[in-house]
Order: C-alpha cells, then structure tokens, then sequence
C-alpha cells in the first residue's frame, strides 16, 4: 500500500506539493484501550476534529502568501477517520472549478483488521493468549 500510494502521487502531480498526514482524533475504544473497530470518536477527539479543521483551513488550503490553493482530503472508510474530518470546510474555490478540500473516502487505508482480537483489550487477549503479554502495546511502538 504506501509504494501504491507514493506511486500515484508521484506521477500524477507534474509540480511540487506538499503532502499532510494526520491520525484520527482519539476514538472511544482508543479511551478504553481496546483494539481496532469502529467507533465514533471521544469528546477528546472531536475537539482534535476542530483544531484540525482550524489547521487545514489556515495552513493546508494556503499558500506561503495566504492564497487560497487547490487541497484535497483523504480518508480511511472508518468512522473515526471520516468524523475527524467532517469539520473541515469545502468552499468552491478556482473560478467554480474546485471543491476545496473534497473528501475521497479510501478503503486500502483502513487499519489492519484485528481479526479475533478485534474490539478486545491487550489485557483480555492476555487472558487468552498468555505469550501475548509481553508484546510491546501499540503505544509503545
């Protein structure tokens, strides 16, 4: 997946641009530390969901000289990534012709499914898998 995706953006853009990459606002399982799913997100990451929105707007969809330039929005299928965005706005810029920062809702970027793990914590999957409970967590990777 990410040589696919290095791979289409380096030939389908003849100029340079500038690629900003953001991980989903805190998701209800995130605060119960449960794996995967698809959650909404905590209030933690709906106020995320805002100040990303202040950033796309006054960073992402600017040039160096405050102009407003064509962006677009990628997001996994997920619901925390699609409601993390979802406050990001959409003004038609380009004489009509450009639907600023359009979202495109990709299913190759969704997480890896956690399989019969998935929506347990690393302390239940302990439970069930004892050699488990040495493996480093996701946050300390």
């Amino acid at each position: 997946l990410p040589m696919r995706i290095v791979q289409f953006l380096s030939t389908i853009h003849t100029k340079p641009h500038s690629i900003y990459i953001s991980r989903h606002g805190q998701s209800q399982y995130n605060v119960r530390g449960r794996l995967g799913g698809n959650p909404p997100l905590s209030e933690y990451g709906e106020e995320y969901a805002l100040k990303l929105a202040r950033f796309a707007e006054q960073t992402v969809c600017k040039d160096e000289s405050g102009q407003e330039i064509p962006a677009r929005l990628w997001t996994s299928s997920l619901q925390r990534t699609i409601l993390t965005g979802r406050h990001i706005q959409h003004p038609v810029i380009c004489n009509g012709t450009w639907r600023q920062m359009d979202n495109r809702v990709y299913r190759n970027l969704d997480e890896i499914f956690a399989g019969e793990y998935e929506g347990m914590t690393y302390e239940e999957i302990a439970k069930l898998e004892p050699l488990m409970e040495n493996r480093p967590r996701e946050s300390e990777l």
